[in-house]
C-alpha cells in the first residue's frame, strides 16, 4: 500500500479519542441499538472526520472505541450528543458500562508521552532495566504481545451496506453473529468516502480491489494468552499459559459462517483458519488468483 509520510505542518489541529460502551438490557433492545448506531454511524460518522473500532458482542454490549481528527473537541461532543441522549432517554433498555470518554488534544502531542502519561490507564511504559521514559506503548494493545490466535475471520464491507435499503439486512447479520461470538468493524481500514486521488492511488497498488469500496474490515477472532520466554535466544515455540484455554471453536466457527451466509458481502481480507484446522503453515487464499 502507498506509503504517506506525515510533516508536523500536515497534521490536523486536533486529534482526539471517543469510548463509549453500552449494554442492552434484552435482545430486542439490543437489535435496536444495532440499527440506531448503523444509521448514526452512516449519517455522523462516516467521513474522514472517524476511525478506529465499532464492536459488538455477546452479552449485548456495544463498545465504541474511535479515533478522530481535524474536529475540536466540542465539535466531537456536539456529534455525539444525539447518540448519547438517544441511549439516555430509554433506561429500561440501556445501560452506560462507565462515564463517555471523548477527549482532544493538539494533535502534536497525540504521540507525546509527557501528554499521554496524564491520562489513567491509557498507556504502559517499557519494563525493561534502563529503558528511556518515553518508551511507552497503549495499555489496550498488551495483549497483543505474544498472543495467540486459535482462528481468524475477515470480511471487507461495501459502504452499499450503509444504504437505508440495506441497513436492516446488515444489523440483522451483526445481531445474528453476536449470538456466538463477537464481530468487529475496523471502519479505518477501508477507503470507501475517501478523495478521488487517494482512491486512484490505491487502485494503482497490490491490494484487494474490495478495499476500494469497504468502508470497514469485519473482523472476528478467538484468542489466547501466550507465554514467550525472556531468554537470550527467543523460543520460536511458546507454550500456552497453563489453564489458558479458549472457548468452545464451534461457536467462533458459527459466528463467522453465519454472517458470510445470511448476508454474503465481500471476499475475505485474509485466508480464515482455525487451529488445527491445517498443517502448521499452510496458507490458502481462495478466490484470490482473480
Amino acid at each position: 500500500m502507498t506509503r504517506v509520510t506525515l510533516r508536523t505542518h500536515d497534521l490536523p489541529e486536533f486529534f482526539g479519542a471517543t469510548n463509549i460502551t453500552v449494554s442492552a438490557m434484552s435482545d430486542a433492545a439490543f437489535r435496536r441499538l444495532i440499527d440506531y448506531l448503523i444509521s448514526f454511524y452512516t449519517e455522523a460518522l462516516f467521513n474522514p472526520h472517524w476511525g478506529e473500532q465499532i464492536s459488538f458482542r455477546p452479552g449485548n454490549v456495544l463498545a465504541i472505541a474511535m479515533v478522530y481528527q481535524g474536529l475540536s473537541q466540542q465539535q466531537a461532543e456536539r456529534i455525539w450528543r444525539p447518540f448519547l441522549d438517544w441511549i439516555a432517554a430509554s433506561p429500561q433498555d440501556f445501560t452506560l458500562v462507565s462515564a463517555p470518554l471523548i477527549a482532544g488534544v493538539p494533535a502534536r502531542h497525540f504521540w507525546d508521552p509527557e501528554v499521554l502519561n496524564k491520562v489513567p490507564g491509557l498507556v504502559l511504559a517499557d519494563d525493561r532495566p534502563d529503558a528511556p521514559a518515553t518508551n511507552i506503548f497503549y495499555a489496550s494493545n498488551v495483549s497483543e504481545a505474544g498472543q495467540l490466535l486459535h482462528g481468524y475471520q475477515s470480511a471487507w464491507l461495501p459502504a452499499s451496506l450503509l444504504q437505508r435499503d440495506r441497513q436492516e439486512d446488515f444489523g440483522d447479520a451483526l445481531f445474528a453473529a453476536t449470538r456466538y461470538w463477537s464481530v468487529t468493524l475496523h471502519v479505518n481500514k477501508g477507503l470507501a468516502g475517501a478523495p478521488a486521488d487517494a482512491i486512484a492511488a490505491a487502485r494503482d497498488t497490490a491490494i484487494n480491489p474490495m478495499v476500494l469500496d469497504a468502508f470497514a474490515l469485519l473482523i472476528s477472532a478467538a484468542q489466547g494468552h501466550q507465554h514467550i520466554p525472556t531468554s537470550p535466544v527467543m523460543s520460536l515455540t511458546c507454550q500456552p499459559l497453563a489453564g489458558a484455554r479458549m472457548r468452545s471453536a464451534k461457536p467462533w466457527v458459527s459466528c463467522g459462517e453465519y454472517f458470510r451466509s445470511a448476508a454474503p458481502m465481500s471476499r475475505r481480507a485474509i485466508s480464515s483458519t482455525m487451529t488445527g484446522a491445517r498443517r502448521f503453515g499452510d496458507r490458502t487464499t481462495p478466490g484470490c488468483s482473480r
